[in-house]
């Protein structure tokens, strides 16, 4: 009844806007109507408001009937299945999808026979169109991402979708929506046309991210002289500033990237702090507001918003990404600690920054609910120092401030390939994070480990150990109230074919000095190969999550010590001995 009515209200309010030009004499004065004229557009209207009046009625009468009969008739199948929910417990939750389904089968199937939008709205917007000349009639829908999957289902494809196919190109929507929070459904592809306003996907055509950042820097000037032509008559906005006009503008973009609301707001945090006061707005004073933004406006409304705005196929809850995020942001604290003591010319730059991370694409999705809110945005697409494709995250300015992490990314050419070194490469991070925190789960109780997410996928989620037993269940993502128990001895029989026999040795050397940790150039000694040699596989083997740093024992001797993981041994050094032990035994 609430998608009804919803429906229902949008329609008459498209009539009421253009009632309300008319009551203006705009399109009077605008197209040179004549009375009769308008009393025909009105008569349009009229016909539009007296069908919709009549629809809605079959409509009601429907759902009433069929729909109140589903009901009553599950309802009853419900109490006679939960008599034996001690046998059959997953009977009953059957049941309730079953009845869902069939609700909402009724609901489209009646829909379908009583509202036809085509002569409805259509043929009466078009003789419209013919009697004023107009060429288009558009629609604003504004903060569309605001509303639910179901409600954006039933708003698409029963009255967005029909006004944009069958309309002749007269009717236009513009629809704001933020990625991941957009239902298309039934709308024609080929007659939309995206327009990205976050950095990246608005430059990413470009391929180079130099030319993305200086587009993004001229998009930004241009933003604010635009609107300073407007509120700056008689001064110049530049003379508010204690700051070069060019630092300004590359200040402006990374505090806000290019988000006009946001930017709107830690201006208006300086004009309180410095303006009123009779100061003028310096870097550390914007370096503020972007921090006041971020714990004012970003962090508490995501905390303390059970509604929070998250991708549609998102299922991670909040507690466990607000987690994740503090995971990510002590391990940038940790990397700035390590490179003020590194000697390598590459972290030879200026405030050495530890704001952006890399991460495999294959796991960059996971990280989807946290750049939807603000706390983290794709700033390139690179490859990793083992050729695998990536993102290039960037941490909120404002928080990088909160936490005291220097914001940037070098830019000359000797140091372009900053963030490319392994230690800004997060993937085992975040796979060990969902790992131990996620798992899949189906509805009678098989877990599997999360990172089999994919290999699920392909099967479209079923349940594997449910499928042995002759029934069909779906895997969902769920927190798991515990430790992972052990692991799925299947999961990856094809680890030895992810490390060659140099790097087996180079896993055997940590082995043997476990739990000790060691250094690239005593690897080196222990398995005869180059410095260089090691430091070249060392990035891989942490991809993989095979060995990791020492971080108390590399703080204090300076220098990056590295340890064997348990899955290296596991996966790796156990199933080799004990592959080269049964080999022995069949001689």
């Amino acid at each position: 009844m609430l998608y009804k009515n919803f429906i229902k209200e949008v329609i008459l309010e498209i009539k009421k806007t253009i009632e309300k030009h008319l009551n203006f004499n705009l399109i009077e004065k605008a197209f040179g109507l004549d009375y009769e004229k308008i009393q025909s557009i009105q008569i349009e209207l009229n016909n539009i408001e007296n069908e919709l009046d009549s629809v809605f009625k079959k409509i009601d009468v429907g759902l009433f009937t069929n729909i109140g009969k589903e009901l009553e008739f599950t309802n009853t199948n419900e109490k006679s299945i939960e008599l034996e929910i001690s046998k059959t417990p997953k009977i009953n939750g059957g049941v309730k999808t079953g009845k869902e389904q069939k609700v909402r089968n009724e609901f489209n199937s009646i829909f379908l026979n009583f509202l036809d939008i085509k002569s409805l709205l259509i043929d009466n917007f078009l003789k419209i169109k013919e009697i004023i000349g107009l060429r288009h009639l558009y629609l604003y829908l504004d903060d569309f991402s605001e509303i639910d999957l179901e409600a954006q289902k039933i708003f698409v494809d029963w009255f967005i979708a029909p006004l944009n196919n069958l309309s002749e190109n007269f009717v236009k929507f513009k629809i704001a929506s933020y990625r991941g929070r957009l239902y298309l459904g039934k709308i024609d592809i080929s007659k939309i046309d995206f327009i990205h306003l976050d950095f990246f996907e608005a430059y990413n055509i470009y391929k180079s991210i130099t030319r993305m950042e200086e587009l993004a820097l001229d998009y930004n000037q241009r933003l604010i002289e635009n609107r300073t032509k407007l509120f700056f008559t008689n001064s110049n906005f530049y003379d508010n500033f204690d700051i070069k006009k060019a630092e300004l503008h590359e200040l402006l973009f990374d505090v806000s990237m290019n988000i006009p609301r946001k930017l709107g707001y830690i201006l208006s945090y300086c004009y309180e702090s410095n303006l009123i006061h009779g100061n003028k707005i310096t870097k550390a004073a914007i370096g503020n507001a972007a921090q006041r933004y971020y714990e004012e406006i970003t962090e508490s409304y995501f905390k303390s918003n059970p509604y929070i705005t998250r991708p549609f196929e998102d299922k991670i809850n909040i507690a466990n990404q607000t987690n994740l995020l503090d995971k990510i942001v002590n391990k940038q604290k940790f990397n700035k600690l390590t490179i003020t003591k590194s000697r390598a010319k590459i972290f030879n730059v200026p405030n050495q920054p530890t704001s952006h991370f890399v991460v495999n694409d294959e796991f960059s999705n996971l990280l989807n609910n946290l750049e939807l809110n603000g706390y983290l945005s794709t700033y390139n697409k690179i490859k990793d120092k083992s050729n695998i494709s990536s993102t290039l995250f960037a941490l909120d300015y404002g928080l990088c401030r909160k936490h005291n992490l220097n914001y940037g990314r070098p830019k000359d050419t000797d140091h372009r390939k900053y963030y490319s070194d392994s230690r800004f490469s997060l993937n085992h991070l975040i796979r060990e994070h969902f790992n131990s925190t996620q798992v899949l789960k189906c509805s009678t109780g098989h877990e599997f480990d999360f990172e089999l997410q994919k290999q699920f996928e392909i099967y479209d989620m079923n349940c594997p150990t449910c499928m042995k037993e002759g029934a069909l269940n779906k895997c969902e993502v769920t927190v798991s109230n515990k430790e992972l128990i052990e692991k799925i001895k299947d999961i990856e029989k094809t680890s030895l074919l992810q490390v060659n026999f140099d790097e087996f040795r180079i896993l055997l050397a940590l082995k043997q000095f476990s739990p000790v940790s060691l250094p690239s150039k005593k690897l080196g000694e222990l398995t005869d190969f180059s410095y260089q040699f090691i430091a070249k596989r060392i990035p891989k083997l942490m991809e993989l999550g095979f060995i990791e740093i020492d971080e108390e024992k590399s703080l204090v001797l300076k220098k990056e010590h590295y340890l064997i993981t348990a899955k290296a041994k596991e996966r790796v050094i156990d199933v080799v001995i004990s592959n080269i032990e049964e080999k022995i035994k069949i001689k």
